[in-house]
């Protein structure tokens, strides 16, 4: 390749990462001042609702989730528990039936099968008009249920997504990840305010019964299938940061890495499932399902092109470049030292951010090799 294909190929590259981390958002904001959505017309609203947790080997905990589930701030004779334990092998079916007296339900699957599969088996036992989706671990705020039904009073909304909130921690992955939750928060917030959310939080949402789309059991990602499905069927997805769901932070970057591995796949296994989300006549949200969650599938290797043709442009005496070459080597570097504290147990602040960046763009490279391989499935298991 000549300069110029070269200069070409690093410039679209450098495009391409940037709108997916700044372009995206800031054409939200401008979408957001110019036409924005309308006002969600929220109002007390009370309708039955079911609170769906699925849990896998979950007894050191389900006790105290079901606790908090059964303390929120809602009528009690119109909020049912249902619980799916999905292939539990520890004793998270005893502690739920020790529940039954409360009206708490138990819906055993043999697997473990994945968390979509137990949501299709929840589903028909429960008896709400609105379900609430939650997981085993995290804790919810004792209003947040009535802030999310709120939004369903406006018959134009489906779905609505609560916000996770990470507790402060100590380590820089936890930094890290707090740091990019609130970048996305932000994103989502932002779609919210034009139209509606990709993505709901998987931890806190809730969904018109009527408007649930079957989910496939192999889904990884219910928390984007479920948001497509009720969008596609003509309703809005809506961000209510006023419901929130608490979680302990992560400590172990390689606990992060493998989530977000998985999570990363699952998006690739989204449009291997639903190919009709790449069609912009099916898919009303294709412009932000691109940008939000395509794109920056992306990334990684535009930053290895950026990298490689900044470098032979910078060997071939362009200063320009040697700059740029510089700025990512030094990037890099700030990645490997704040890598390196993590591990001895140390933390610097400012090395938090881009540690916490090149885990997240790593991840998204093994992602792809780990869905060519098949390595990723809905069920129970960690990423290798």
């Amino acid at each position: 390749m000549g300069s110029a294909e070269l200069a070409t190929a690093f410039w679209l590259s450098a495009l391409l990462a940037g709108w997916a981390w700044v372009g995206y958002p800031l054409s939200l904001v401008l979408r957001r001042r110019w036409k924005p959505a309308p006002e969600v017309r929220k109002a007390p609203f009370t309708p039955r609702v079911s609170v769906l947790i699925v849990a896998h080997n979950e007894g050191h905990r389900i006790a105290g989730k079901i606790r908090n589930c059964l303390s929120l701030d809602y009528p009690r004779d119109r909020l049912e528990v249902v619980v799916a334990s999905d292939g539990s092998t520890d004793d998270t079916e005893d502690v739920v039936e020790g529940f039954r007296s409360e009206g708490v339900r138990l819906v055993r699957l043999p697997g473990p099968r994945g968390k979509a599969a137990a949501i299709e088996a929840a589903v028909p036992v429960s008896t709400g008009e609105v379900l609430l989706l939650c997981d085993a671990r995290q804790e919810l705020e004792s209003g947040a249920l009535r802030a999310l039904v709120d939004n369903l009073a406006d018959p134009s909304v489906g779905a609505a997504s609560g916000e996770l909130c990470i507790r402060s921690g100590a380590s820089a992955a936890a930094e890290g990840v707090g740091f990019y939750w609130r970048y996305e928060k932000w994103v989502r917030r932002l779609e919210s305010q034009v139209g509606s959310t990709v993505g709901v939080t998987g931890a806190i949402y809730v969904v018109r019964r009527e408007l649930l789309p079957r989910l496939d059991p192999r889904t990884i990602l219910d928390d984007v299938a479920v948001p497509m499905g009720v969008v596609r069927a003509g309703r809005r997805v809506v961000f209510e940061s006023s419901a929130r769901a608490f979680d302990e932070p992560v400590e172990e970057a390689g606990h992060e890495f493998r989530r977000k591995v998985r999570t990363l796949a699952g998006n690739y296994q989204l449009v291997a499932l639903h190919p009709g989300l790449l069609d912009p006549r099916r898919n009303p949200l294709f412009f932000s399902f691109l940008s939000h969650k395509l794109a920056r599938l992306l990334v990684p290797w535009c930053l290895v092109m950026m990298l490689g043709t900044s470098l032979a442009l910078a060997l071939g005496g362009s200063p320009v470049f040697a700059l740029l070459a510089g700025a990512q080597a030094i990037f890099g570097l700030l990645a490997v030292v704040g890598g390196a504290l993590h591990v001895v147990r140390r933390r610097v602040a400012f090395l938090s951010v881009p540690y916490a960046v090149a885990l997240l763009h790593l991840a998204a490279a093994f992602a792809l090799v780990e869905f060519v391989r098949g390595r990723q499935t809905a069920a129970w298991r960690s990423a290798p």
